[in-house]
């Protein structure tokens, strides 16, 4: 007799053993809660000597625009100003008259135009008389004017004139040229800066290009 009583006690305890199991499990279902885990501390710092970054600003930092003389004589009509507006997700029509727009716009850009002859496409389509008072310049806007084999001609000399350090134009003559055009690219970069959303760089590359070793530094 007591050990029918002892197996039914048993028998008992085991069933309130499983309804509880079961009750437990569908509260865990319902609720969406696996398990009550105890709080976790949170990170304070990073640890020692971490050697990637956690925040990353996507940029191009070697760009050039109708400012630069290669770019601006074989069709680039596009300035600062567009190359800014482009980087930063804008909708521009290209020089070729397509409509363009980035993916994904950029974070920062340096416009880096040539500092060797900066400007000169400006100034042989608008004529400056800094520039047609001199033979060279004026022979090299005439070819320009005239297109085809006579332009590439005239380019292919204004690169010789960059290798050799012996430029056709005077420092005097490039300087008015120059100097009003490299205003130019400051005030744009000034103009598209928007802090905390876009960074526009102020810089130019200088390109040693001497006996043909060429470095493009920005």
């Amino acid at each position: 007799m007591k050990s029918c009583k002892r197996l039914m006690a048993m028998c008992g305890a085991a069933m309130l053993m499983t309804a509880t199991l079961l009750l437990s499990s569908s509260v865990r279902e319902n609720t969406g809660v696996a398990s009550v885990q105890p709080d976790q501390p949170k990170n304070y710092s990073p640890y020692a000597d971490r050697r990637y970054p956690t925040q990353v600003f996507w940029g191009d930092q070697h760009l050039h625009t109708s400012f630069s003389c290669d770019a601006g004589m074989i069709g680039d009509r596009l300035g600062p100003d567009q190359a800014f507006q482009f980087a930063r997700g804008e909708q521009l029509r290209s020089s070729t008259g397509q409509l363009v727009r980035l993916d994904r716009p950029l974070d920062w850009l340096v416009v880096s135009d040539h500092a060797e002859y900066l400007g000169m496409a400006q100034a042989m389509k608008e004529a400056l008389p800094a520039l047609l008072e001199t033979p060279k310049g004026k022979q090299w806007a005439l070819a320009f004017k005239t297109g085809g084999k006579a332009a590439i001609e005239a380019f292919h000399e204004m690169v010789a004139d960059m290798t050799n350090l012996k430029p056709s134009l005077s420092a005097a003559v490039q300087r008015k040229l120059m100097q009003p055009t490299w205003e130019g690219s400051i005030a744009a970069a000034e103009r598209n800066n928007k802090p905390g959303r876009f960074t526009a760089f102020i810089g130019f590359e200088w390109t040693q290009h001497v006996q043909g070793n060429n470095l493009h530094r920005n």
